[in-house]
């Protein structure tokens, strides 16, 4: 940085070197001046949204990925990481709801929300169902089970 203090590249290497390091919180600042300099570095913005979800602050994350996406959309790694963080605010969500006796937040859950949690669901059942089909396939896995509920699972 002696050389060129305003090279927004060095300062966004520097962040990905102390990600790498665990030393989050100086990530962080290196990946806000990056963006600064050049406000449309888009590894910038990953650099900070990275940064902040290894700071479990996963909501100014998702705002980083975002802006990332202002200025490449079809950027795989931003939407990659994005996705990630989405699906740890609504499990942060449900289990505030299930644990807290409410919702963390009033507002109806966003169409997003919505699908990660439908895609959630189906692969537990997926899961669920593999797990079936491999006792089945092992023998006597189901004595005892009625046919009826036998026939039922196949």
């Amino acid at each position: 940085l002696q050389h060129d203090p305003g090279d927004h590249a060095v300062y966004s290497n520097r962040s990905m070197a102390y990600e790498k390091t665990r030393k989050y919180e100086k990530a962080l600042k290196d990946a806000e001046m990056s963006t600064q300099l050049k406000p449309d570095w888009v590894k910038g913005y990953y650099r900070k949204g990275t940064a902040l979800t290894h700071l479990r602050r996963y909501s100014e994350a998702a705002d980083a990925y975002r802006q990332g996406l202002q200025y490449d959309q079809r950027n795989q790694g931003i939407k990659k990481a994005l996705s990630s963080v989405e699906a740890i605010l609504v499990s942060q969500r449900m289990a505030s709801g299930i644990f807290g006796g409410e919702q963390a937040s009033p507002r109806p859950p966003t169409e997003k929300e919505k699908q990660i949690e439908r895609h959630r669901s189906v692969m537990a059942n997926l899961h669920t169902q593999s797990k079936l089909n491999s006792l089945m396939r092992t023998g006597n896995a189901l004595n005892g089970v009625p046919a009826q509920v036998r026939r039922a699972l196949a």
